[in-house]
């Protein structure tokens, strides 16, 4: 998972244009918390002798986030549990990581489900901080392969180019719907193909979504439910104040905002490949 950032010093959309500016390093810093916990994490495992279960990495990297004054509770994104996914698979059988959606009881964490010596696996946090009562998130996910099939290598370094070429095709002014459309034709000539399932999202699939309240604050309900003091309530508004990067939003890319570019590939030439 990516996420884009833009900042400008002369957007007007808020009343003040510095809070923009604040809320995208804020996104920036608590994204960075996730990302640095997750490899803290990994490398401690990888170095360790000891199995390690889904359950007991979620609660290591929770642990580590934890350690961090800028991350507020809980991931907003729950379930799964603690706003965290955890997935191990193998070389022999990727099929655990290719997982329609997180929210899936059958794809959180369990405590039988170890990472063995040339595993695989897909790691996800949304960790979240709070600007005067405004929750500002700053998702993190990581597909990663400890073996040495060069089949899977390969496929790996393919997915890592073909997400860079679409990264560097983003510019401001695309229109979500359009580039939803270039993405999938891009990923579509390379042989794959977006396995992304959304619950939340009408369209039912998507390659991503903004990052909420960056370049808008919250409406007077929205307020209301986030300063309640129950996380539930919190966890939903977040959700539904997210627009879809799919096949039919509008929404412009301006400065001063921030999303989430997150286009799931699967191959269509070898069913034995992990979705990365």
């Amino acid at each position: 998972m990516r996420i884009y950032y833009k900042k400008s010093g002369t957007d007007n959309d808020l009343p003040d244009n510095s809070l923009k500016v604040k809320r995208l390093d804020e996104c920036r810093k608590v994204r960075e918390v996730a990302s640095q916990s997750c490899l803290h994490t990994l490398k401690e495992i990888i170095n360790s002798k000891k199995k390690i279960s889904e359950v007991q990495f979620r609660n290591k990297w929770v642990k580590e986030i934890y350690k961090s004054h800028k991350v507020i509770g809980d991931g907003w994104y729950n379930p799964p549990p603690s706003g965290v996914g955890v997935l191990f698979a193998s070389e022999e059988s990727s099929d655990r990581v290719n997982y329609r959606t997180l929210r899936d009881k059958n794809y959180w964490p369990k405590t039988n489900i170890n990472l063995g010596k040339n595993g695989l696996g897909y790691l996800f946090a949304s960790p979240f901080t709070v600007i005067d009562k405004i929750p500002i998130i700053g998702d993190f996910g990581l597909s990663f392969y400890l073996g040495k099939s060069q089949k899977i290598r390969d496929y790996f370094k393919k997915c890592y180019s073909v997400l860079q070429k679409l990264i560097d095709s983003i510019s401001l002014g695309q229109i979500y719907s359009e580039l939803y459309q270039e993405t999938i034709k891009i990923i579509e000539l390379n042989k794959l193909t977006n396995y992304a399932f959304s619950t939340s999202d009408s369209q039912q699939t998507n390659i991503g979504h903004c990052i909420p309240f960056i370049n808008r604050n919250p409406y007077e309900n929205e307020l209301d439910a986030l300063s309640n003091g129950i996380n539930a309530e919190l966890n939903q508004t977040i959700s539904n104040a997210r627009k879809f990067i799919n096949n039919k939003e509008k929404i412009v890319i301006s400065e001063n905002t921030a999303f989430t570019f997150e286009p799931r590939f699967i191959s269509v030439m070898d069913n034995t490949l992990p979705m990365c």
